[in-house]
């Protein structure tokens, strides 16, 4: 179903159509609250997880996949790639529907002293 939403999302992003990343998002649990630590173990290949604009996204699936090459996604686990991913994709609607089927999470807010 997600790939579905995905396929509609893209379509309509490439006739110029703004979709938002949030209809192409059917990833489960894109509400649980995963702790920069654990973004920070999986920063390998073969478990590639990343930040960005505080979602979390596990990128391993998508790697090989990346248009610009896999080591531009590798450079991303374990981090915040918030930086990283708006300077190469602001604005491009098609990049954020790619992106959110990836969702697994929002990173958790450090408490207050």
């Amino acid at each position: 179903m997600k790939f579905k939403v995905l396929a509609i999302a893209v379509a309509l992003s490439l006739t110029g159509i703004a979709v938002t990343p949030t209809i192409a998002n059917a990833a489960p649990n894109t509400t649980k609250s995963i702790t920069l630590k654990k973004v920070k173990k999986n920063a390998t290949s073969t478990s590639c997880w990343s930040i960005v604009n505080g979602k979390v996204y596990n990128l391993t699936n998508w790697i090989n996949q990346h248009p610009g090459g896999s080591s531009r996604i590798i450079a991303m686990c374990g981090k915040d790639a918030t930086r990283a991913f708006t300077q190469q994709h602001t604005g491009n609607t098609r990049v954020a529907a790619e992106l959110a089927p990836f969702q697994i999470g929002i990173l958790k807010k450090k408490k207050k002293a």
